[in-house]
This record gives C-alpha cells, structure tokens and sequence, in this order.
C-alpha cells in the first residue's frame, strides 16, 4: 500500500512538472524575443530620446553611491548597482539592458497571466503570446526598455503583482496575497504611482463570485510584507550619508527623508493640468489606442476582449481596468513633461484585453470551415505583429545613438581648465554628471545647476570642490571666484560669464 501511494505521489508530481513547464514555454519565448529585440535596439550610452535625459543622472547616482532625485528609486538603484557589474559597454548601456530585461520579463509575466486565464492549452498559448508581443511592440514599452530609466522595473513590478492578486483571488491562496505585497512594497520604490494596484486590488476582491476570506492573521501578514517591502527606503539615509556627488536631498534627516521620499519636489505637478487641457489630452489618449496596441488589438480587445472579461472572471477584468484607470487620470493630470509615460499600465491593459479578445474570438469559431477560419485568424494576428515590428524598428532602434554624448563632450572641451560651467537644463547638468562620473571627462570642471541652488543640500555639496570662503556664502563665493565661468545659453551654446554669475541673487540673501 505505502509503494502504491508513492508510485501515485510520483506520476502525479511527473504531470504536474509537465503542466508547469507547458505553461512556461510560451512565457519563456515571448521573454526571448522581447530580451533579444530589446537588447539590439538598447542605447549604448546616454540618450535624451524618449523622455531618456534623467538616464545621465541615474547612471551617475548609481556609480556615486549617492541618492537620485525624488523620491529616490531605492530599489531601482540596488538593481542598477548590480548590473553596473556587467563586464562590457559603458555604465549607460549597462542600465539599458536592466531596463530591456526588465521589460522582457514584464512581457513574460503578461503572457502567463492570459494563458493562465484561458481554458485550454492551445488557446492559452496562443492568445497569451498575442497579448505579451502586442505588448513588447508597444512604442510605450519598447522606448523605455532601451534607455536607462525607472518605468520598465516598474511595469515588471506591477505585471508581477497583478498575476499574483488574481491568482490570490481565484485561488484562496495566502502566500501569494503575501508575496504580491511585498513586491508592491518594493515597487514603491520604483514608483509610487505603484500604489494604483491598491485600490484595483480591493476592487477585483469585492467583485469576485467566490472570493477568499481575509482573515486577521492573513491581514497582519499582508501589512508586515508590504512594511518588508517598503523598508527599501531606508538605504536612502545610509546612502545620504556617503556624501557622495552627485546625490539629491537631505535624506539623513527624519524632514529631509519624508520631503525626498514625498517627492515634495514635484507635487506641484500632480493636478496641476487645467481642465480644458485634460480633455484634450483624453481625446489623444483615445486616439493613441490605434497606435498602441494597434487596430487589430484594439478591435479584438473592445469587441471580444471586455464582453469576455465581463461574462467570466470579472476580477482580472476588473482588476487590470482598475489600474488602467488610476494612471490615466494621473497621467492626464500630471504636469510634468514625461506625463505621457504614465500611460504605461494603461497600455498595457489594453494589450491584455486583447489577448483576452484572441482566446474568446477563437472558441467562438465553430462549424465545417473551423479550422480554415482559425488558420486565418492566426495569420491575420501573426501579419498584425510583424507589421508592427518592422514599422517601428527603425524608429526605435537606439544602438547607434551617440548624439547627446557627443554633444555634452563637445560642450565640455570648449571649457577653459578648472572651469565653472552654470546650468539650467537637465539634459546639460546630468550630460555633464554622466561624462565626468562614468567617462572620466573634464572631472577638472564643476557644473553648477542655478535652478537647485535654492537648496541648502545642494549649496553644501558644492564647499569641497569649489572651496568656499569660510566668511562668504556658497552664493557669494560663486559671484567672486577668481575662476573661469561660464553658462549655456538657452539655445545650448556656451558663453562666458563677465561680472556676476548668472543666477538669482535672491537665493543668496536666504542663504
């Protein structure tokens, strides 16, 4: 009897892997194309393409061993730290393939959540790739995941999330409800607009037909783990006190830490978009959708994907339009120049509708012609993507892109030696902290930024290398230097400075 049971144990055990690995394959090769598209078209250095110009910065930051502006990407930068170990390419084409890796994998957890969501194998595969390539195709997607920036770790934290809250929710199992908290802590500190998986979770709960019961001890756990998760933020101030340059904020103060992590900096900008101009924006977000993810996707998505979604689980329906929702009404609200980026999980959303709208489109062709209809319906999909790849290729392919490098070189080498260069564009300031830092160019000349010298963290990083005048203010010191001074105008060019430096002389009657 106990032989009988363990031969059972074992062919269960066999089949089980053999179910797992079946649904890893297609997630494994959607990862493989994305990784390998994303790679060759990843930027070999730095790049203000695509909203890439804080690439300079991070790439800095994280060679410094400093913090990076608000609210300081803590877990961004322990993984940037790491990849800077990759043995090849300069540090930004090092941070560009963090970001195409992270961006393959976010395509990968996204083909797994449509197959897991359809009720065959076949169609699982199928429409799970649909879904995760029509994502790797997106321009959204694929522009960040060439350039050294935050927004492809924070899709793959959310993708990752979302499987493990649906599943949670379909399951009833605790650990996952657990672990997706956890990483929600961690891609807090990536991303706070993060936090939308918050109130989209809850949502996708209370419409589940037969959801889990949350009990106390099940609460307690969510909340420790996500508390683990959001403890990321303490590096900051042990990284605040390296005194590394660059590096933003007070962060070793309790004030200086709650002002970074708040992004009180930048809170200006939450809202501030009038209504008039929201609306526009809400029109080019809906004509945006025939660009990505494309008619075809957006067809499948509207005429089969939501009718599905609704008819079925309504909780990934709701769950992905949830989040979809909270970043577009940030995203249209948000006055910054990057506003468009945080359409990001919105696309993304779309993207799963539509794999959702190729599995129900697919089980409701029936009758003599099935299998001829299918066959079409596979080509037509399969065109759709490889139309897609070959229109936007070439618009995307970075590798080649060396012009911002060049052109902060080319302003650095106009620079008398032990120049004072002022600032006050983020494309010249993080240019100039990247070429020095990562390249070793022109570590001779100090770049001012007017626009933070209002800052009392930044006046202090600036007492070392200029030195001050222990009876001057940095401010005063800056105006009387007997140093070679110089700005870029606002067309880029460099100008020398005769008499006072170019900056505000109210900041230094606050000093």
């Amino acid at each position: 009897m106990f032989y009988h049971y363990n031969v059972v144990a074992i062919v269960k055990g066999y089949y089980e892997l053999r179910r797992s690995w079946s649904r890893l394959l297609p997630a494994g090769l959607a990862l493989v194309i994305a990784l390998a598209l994303y790679s060759a078209t990843a930027a070999r250095t730095i790049t203000t393409r695509f909203g890439g110009t804080d690439g300079g910065e991070l790439t800095a930051v994280a060679l410094s061993g400093g913090v990076a502006h608000p609210p300081g990407y803590p877990t961004y930068l322990l993984l940037a730290r790491l990849a800077l170990w990759i043995p090849w390419g300069e540090p930004a084409a090092r941070l560009a393939l963090l970001s195409a890796l992270c961006g393959a994998l976010a395509v990968a957890v996204t083909t797994l959540l449509v197959m897991a969501r359809s009720s065959t194998r076949m169609v699982g595969w199928g429409a799970g790739l649909y879904a995760g390539l029509s994502l790797a195709l997106c321009e959204r997607l694929w522009s960040q995941a060439v350039i050294v920036e935050v927004y492809a770790l924070h899709l793959l934290c959310m993708t990752i999330c979302a499987l493990l809250l649906w599943r949670w929710i379909a399951t009833g199992r605790g650990w996952m409800l657990v672990l997706a908290t956890y990483i929600l802590g961690l891609g807090l500190g990536v991303h706070l607009t993060l936090a939308a998986l918050i109130p989209a979770g809850i949502a996708a709960w209370l419409v589940a037909p037969k959801r889990p019961r949350l009990t106390l001890a099940q609460a307690l756990a969510t909340l420790a783990a996500l508390a683990a998760g959001l403890a990321v933020y303490v590096l900051l101030p042990i990284w605040a006190a390296r005194e590394a340059v660059p590096s933003w904020g007070e962060a070793r103060t309790i004030g200086g830490f709650w002002q970074h992590v708040s992004a009180a900096e930048y809170r200006y900008l939450v809202g501030v978009v009038p209504w008039s101009q929201r609306l526009g924006r809400l029109g080019y977000v809906v004509r945006d959708l025939l660009v990505q993810p494309g008619p075809v996707a957006l067809l499948a998505a509207i005429g089969w994907g939501l009718p599905a979604g609704w008819r079925g689980d309504r909780s990934l329906l709701v769950l992905s339009g949830g989040v979809a929702f909270c970043s577009l009404l940030f995203a249209i609200g948000y006055g910054g120049a990057d506003s468009s980026v945080y359409l990001l999980p919105w696309t993304w959303a779309w993207c799963v509708w539509a794999g959702l709208g190729a599995a129900a489109i697919w089980g409701q062709i029936v009758g003599e012609h099935r299998q001829a209809l299918r066959s079409g319906l596979a080509a037509i999909l399969l065109v759709s993507i490889g139309w897609t790849l070959g229109a936007r290729y070439n618009r995307l392919d970075l590798h080649a892109d060396s012009a911002e490098r060049e052109r902060v070189n080319a302003l650095l080498s106009q620079l008398a030696p032990d120049a004072l260069i002022f600032t006050s564009a983020d494309a010249d300031t993080f240019g100039a902290w990247y070429l020095q830092r990562a390249l070793g160019v022109r570590r001779d000349v100090l770049v001012i930024d007017t626009r933070l010298l209002r800052w009392p963290w930044y006046r202090e990083q600036l007492i070392d290398p200029l030195p001050a005048d222990n009876s001057q203010s940095i401010c005063q010191t800056l105006q009387t230097i007997d140093r070679p001074r110089y700005r870029v105008d606002d067309s880029g060019s460099v100008q020398a400075v005769v008499g006072a430096a170019p900056f505000d002389p109210a900041i230094c009657a606050a000093e």
